[in-house]
């Protein structure tokens, strides 16, 4: 009678079922398109050279006068221009921002999966 409670205790212990593998939703295009522009028109000035993964280079003199917030929003443009890029990848996408020398500046991991608020501010 014993073995019993220990079989049910045992068969509670059974594998337990794994979270679905988070995956990110598609960027909407109008926000391709926002971070496209703004790292197309940082390029065209000669400030920024960057991928399609998330990586880019910067002199540091600029790097230096962008502040914090810039450096935010430079990461969040890389990363949903690797995301509009590779719409299949993760939603948390990696970047890794170095100045002219090579010396890395930033490296983090950016979440792109964007909120209806978001879209709302447009």
């Amino acid at each position: 009678m014993r073995t019993l409670p220990f079989l049910l205790v045992l068969a509670a212990c059974g594998p337990q079922p794994q979270p679905p593998e988070a995956k990110s939703q598609p960027v909407p295009p109008i926000l391709c398109e926002k971070a496209r522009d703004g790292l197309d028109k940082l390029r065209a000035k000669g400030a920024i050279d960057y991928d399609r993964a998330g990586a880019a280079t910067i002199p540091q003199d600029a790097w230096m006068a962008m502040g914090t917030g810039g450096h935010g929003q430079l990461a969040q443009m890389l990363a949903l221009h690797a995301a509009c890029a590779d719409p299949g990848g993760p939603p948390e996408r990696p970047i890794v921002i170095r100045n002219e020398s090579g010396v890395i500046l930033m490296e983090t991991s950016v979440s792109t999966d964007v909120g209806l608020g978001s879209l709302e501010d447009e």
